[in-house]
């Protein structure tokens, strides 16, 4: 018999697709659980909030070609605002995976 051992990149897709299905079912009935008759217009205010600060941040970034955030952040303000522009992304980071591995 032929032993398969998985690689890397397998068990990443691996471990993402069972925290992404655990978020798509998870996520709709905490919402109802929540909000209760309100969830659609819960919804319909989520998505006009994120498309509001999509639109902002494709406004900055479409000012500043070929460079990300963290480098536009060193532009703009230097090292300082780029220091600070690196420990809020690594705060949103540290909380979204605690939140997911809490829900999971």
């Amino acid at each position: 018999m032929n032993s398969y051992k998985l690689r890397v990149i397998e068990a990443i897709f691996l471990v993402l697709t069972i925290c992404l299905t655990n978020v798509l079912l998870q996520v709709p009935s905490l919402l109802v659980s929540n909000t209760g008759s309100s969830t659609l217009l819960n919804i319909f205010y989520i998505t006009l909030i994120s498309l509001l600060f999509f639109f902002i941040i494709y406004l900055f970034i479409s000012k500043f070609p070929g460079l990300d955030i963290i480098d536009i952040s060193e532009y703009l303000g230097g090292k300082f605002l780029k220091v600070i522009v690196c420990i809020i992304y690594i705060a949103f980071i540290i909380i979204s995976s605690s939140i997911m591995i809490r829900l999971f």
